[in-house]
């Protein structure tokens, strides 16, 4: 059967209602405490000087700590960068719960805001209160729940390029 573009943006979709709504959040945070506990307890048995680098990336302040912040109404923030025409916003009815930002350098719709995500600042949090519609000169930081590079990725012509993209997203 031919793939569309709708099915990409149906299973990101059914991704989201998934992991925020319907259990999928607390399931990888258990996974992940008892990944903590095992190679805790692992170490506590070498010492510390043989640790492996899994407990350390456990061992990151505020790792473990990440409480599930989108409960019942509250709105899952996705911000979908390299949208061109922003296939989310009618998808999204069926989804009350997602509040959607399209970002593009070259946008075919007024709903996309234009910008390079690469160039674009994404340090300074958002000021109390107030909610995001602008992206000329930043995005804010710790602001978005998922963000999708919807074949994003592969028209960058350079690894590097691809690796900034993600480590800016994280």
């Amino acid at each position: 059967e031919k793939s569309t573009g709708r099915q990409r943006i149906a299973w990101c979709l059914d991704e989201c209602e998934e992991y925020f709504h319907k259990g999928g959040l607390e399931k990888v945070l258990a996974k992940d405490e008892r990944r903590y506990e095992f190679y805790r307890d692992e170490d506590s048995e070498k010492g510390s000087h043989e640790r492996g680098a899994r407990a350390i990336r456990l061992d990151t302040p505020g790792y473990l700590q990440c409480e599930p912040r989108r409960k019942g109404k509250d709105k899952v923030r996705l911000l979908d960068v390299g949208s061109c025409y922003n296939p989310f916003l009618s998808a999204s009815p069926e989804h009350l719960n997602l509040e959607v930002t399209a970002l593009d350098i070259n946008p075919s719709t007024e709903t996309v805001l234009k910008g390079d995500f690469l160039e674009i600042d994404c340090t300074a949090p958002l000021a109390g209160g107030k909610t995001f519609d602008d992206a000329q000169a930043s995005l804010p930081s710790q602001y978005f729940d998922v963000i999708v590079f919807c074949l994003l990725l592969s028209y960058m012509p350079s690894p590097h390029q691809r690796w900034k993209c993600c480590e800016k997203a994280n």
